[in-house]
């Protein structure tokens, strides 16, 4: 069981009991372990990862806390920038998500990135500030919110704010 979900074993009537009998915990992974987590799935799947890319997401990860999730759903939305895995997921893909900075791209991938980075409406360009691994779940969030509308206006033909 992953530490941060202990507390919430409370929230079941029985579970507890059951937990301590024998309890398994899930330790901190070691580097090696870190790149198989990140590089494993994406290759049993028929996709494709850079070893550059899983040496920043392994740098990227903060000590002291369980940064499976974080990293779950970073490589989440790595796939979708890279149109579903048909392309090779690679750094410009984690910039594209909010995971880095432009100025630490290879330079081979600026360009392409600032093209992408225009053609994006300014309400969605603003969800892109201090771009690290811990804060790819705040840019898509960020996305989601300022797409609402738009969304909800397509499913219902109808705006939420009459």
């Amino acid at each position: 069981m992953r530490s941060d979900y202990i507390g919430q074993c409370a929230a079941f009537r029985g579970l507890t009991g059951v937990y301590w009998v024998l309890p398994v915990f899930v330790p901190r992974l070691n580097r090696t372990q870190l790149q198989q987590v990140i590089e494993e799935p994406a290759v049993l799947s028929g996709n494709q990862i850079t070893r550059r890319l899983t040496e920043r997401l392994i740098h990227d990860l903060t000590e002291g806390v369980d940064q499976l999730p974080i990293v779950q759903h970073a490589l989440n939305q790595i796939w979708h920038a890279a149109d579903n895995g048909k392309e090779e997921m690679d750094l410009i893909h984690y910039a594209m998500v909010g995971g880095m900075p432009v100025n630490e791209l290879p330079d081979e991938q600026v360009e392409r990135f600032r093209n992408w980075f225009e053609g994006l409406p300014p309400d969605i360009k603003a969800c892109y500030h201090e771009p690290n691994l811990q804060n790819v779940l705040d840019t898509h969030t960020n996305k989601l919110y300022e797409q609402a509308e738009e969304y909800y206006l397509q499913k219902t033909g109808e705006s939420y704010f009459r």
